[in-house]
């Protein structure tokens, strides 16, 4: 077993934390079976919003990732997902919206540019009590990541999931770009789950390919924002991925 980045104890998986956490978010078990996310992308918080979240549980997501909201949206925004039958994952970017976002979302979301607000992760890790979704910054190591990781754990949240949305690169037409490694590695250091985020990654055949490397990777899930019909196709796929590796007794531990 690789041992821990020094500094990080919660976060690290050692000989007291030999298995892996699972984070349960309704039917889905993060960390223990493949969990598939719809993303929203820009469709708000009315009918459209409502009708494209049952179009993506029709077609095979686990939970939603709810476009960004202000703080006043957030009881509206879970409202439609509970209608929609999924669990939701919504972003927080300020402590004093805590409160309103938990009563609202299953997950709570900290973006990229919040990895390193540190305030907001010890009010998270205090009193959400609910799973928090820790994105890692654009030009964050994964020692600082899993770091941002215990400021969460340590305030008594255990519910902690990593989620790699890209890195920054060098080319002028792609901002992002999505470092695969970064998942066995992480799976070696840290018992936490790991979902891979493909919103940057382009269409359907950019996600499609992406997808099914950080599936064989030991991705413990997905992101995706796609038409709920090219969803559905790309659900069977990373679906039939998963059943792939377990025939081939590929350990991801």
């Amino acid at each position: 077993m690789t041992l821990p980045f020094e500094g990080i104890k919660l976060a690290a998986r050692d000989a007291s934390r030999p298995s892996r956490t699972v984070v349960e978010v309704g039917p889905a078990k993060i960390g223990r079976t493949f969990a598939l996310v719809g993303g929203l992308g820009t469709a708000g918080d009315g009918p459209a919003a409502l009708a494209a979240a049952k179009d993506l549980r029709d077609a095979g997501a686990a939970l939603l990732r709810w476009p960004p909201v202000e703080a006043e949206g957030f009881a509206r925004a879970g409202g439609l997902a509970a209608r929609a039958g999924l669990p939701v994952i919504m972003e927080v970017t300020d402590t004093k919206d805590v409160a309103a976002a938990a009563a609202a979302a299953d997950v709570l979301q900290v973006g990229a540019a919040n990895m390193q607000n540190f305030s907001l992760l010890k009010e998270l890790g205090r009193s959400a009590r609910k799973p928090v979704l820790l994105v890692r910054g654009w030009h964050a190591t994964l020692k600082e990541w899993l770091n941002s990781a215990e400021y969460i754990l340590f305030e008594g949240n255990p519910g902690v999931i990593l989620c790699d949305a890209g890195i920054r690169g060098f080319e002028a037409d792609r901002r992002d770009i999505y470092d695969l490694s970064a998942i066995p590695a992480l799976k070696g250091i840290s018992h936490l789950p790991v979902l891979f985020d493909l919103s940057r990654a382009g269409g359907a055949p950019e996600i499609e390919k992406l997808g099914l490397a950080a599936v064989a990777a030991g991705a413990d899930g997905l992101i995706v924002e796609v038409a709920p019909a090219a969803f559905a196709g790309l659900a069977r796929k990373f679906a039939a991925m998963d059943r792939l590796l377990e025939g081939l007794e590929v350990d991801h531990d």
